[in-house]
């Protein structure tokens, strides 16, 4: 006999299963990594999913949930946890392009630029080398496994009716936005000071030799250098990177610990 699953439960069920599927959706729709086009819709609503009914049967659902305006506020709550969450992670990767671009203006390769898939914009090169070294690096770290623990035990530090956190946690997370720049300036700055140097030198060449053409000789100097500087500061920006990623994944639990 094929077993009968009443309309009523699965309804219930499914009133029960908005509110967690709306704040993982909303992270997994934002985070990086998962939201580039290269990843189809249907995968992440199905990890979506997926997460949400493996949370369900350890948190507690608000009383009262149906389809009215109350749940509607709640639904949009989950959904503003959910996006904050992965916008603190976003500001890694926004602070990896921001370092690229400098160093890449530097050497002379901000012309050279690639399609990045992830926010589907032409990035310089070098942006992209550090962005594709970050994922790397932050998957052999098993950031991916943590972020997944600290979003489902969001739904125990800060339940589905508990609102939206305090207002000083959103000043942290305002103040997290503002390394896009100061970490992306810090992780290039000394390759950038080599490179001025270099160019600076080029300066003092032209003044010296007026008849030697500084772009023609210039140009493949700072290009070698800087890709000397790339492999050189590499060990030391892959420390800077997992001291980002410690740091933003504080900035996560932060957000739903009050």
């Amino acid at each position: 006999m094929v077993p009968v699953i009443a309309y009523d439960v699965i309804m219930a069920q499914a009133v029960n299963l908005m509110l967690p599927f709306a704040r993982i959706s909303a992270f997994v729709v934002a985070a990086p990594m998962i939201d580039s086009n290269t990843v189809p819709p249907q995968i992440k609503i199905v990890l979506s999913l997926f997460l949400a009914i493996v949370v369900l049967p350890v948190i507690d659902v608000p009383t009262g949930m149906g389809w009215n305006f109350g749940s509607a506020i709640l639904l949009v709550q989950q959904m503003v946890i959910g996006f904050a969450m992965a916008m603190a992670l976003r500001v890694v990767f926004g602070l990896v392009h921001v370092g690229g671009q400098m160093v890449a203006q530097q050497m002379g390769l901000g012309f050279a630029a690639l399609q990045d898939p992830q926010n589907g914009v032409q990035v310089p090169i070098v942006s992209r080398f550090y962005s594709i070294f970050l994922i790397l690096l932050f998957l052999a770290i098993d950031g991916h496994l943590v972020i997944i623990e600290i979003l489902l035990d969001s739904f125990v530090s800060w339940p589905l009716a508990s609102g939206l956190p305090p207002q000083s946690v959103w000043q942290t997370f305002i103040h997290w936005t503002a390394l896009i720049f100061s970490g992306g300036l810090q992780m290039a700055l000394p390759a950038v000071i080599v490179l001025l140097m270099v160019n600076v030198s080029f300066g003092v060449i032209t003044r010296a030799a007026p008849q030697l053409n500084i772009l023609v000789v210039g140009f493949p100097i700072s290009l070698m250098v800087g890709l000397m500087l790339l492999v050189i500061t590499l060990s030391s920006i892959a420390v800077q990177m997992e001291g980002f990623i410690s740091d933003v994944l504080l900035v996560m639990r932060g957000l739903v610990n009050g």
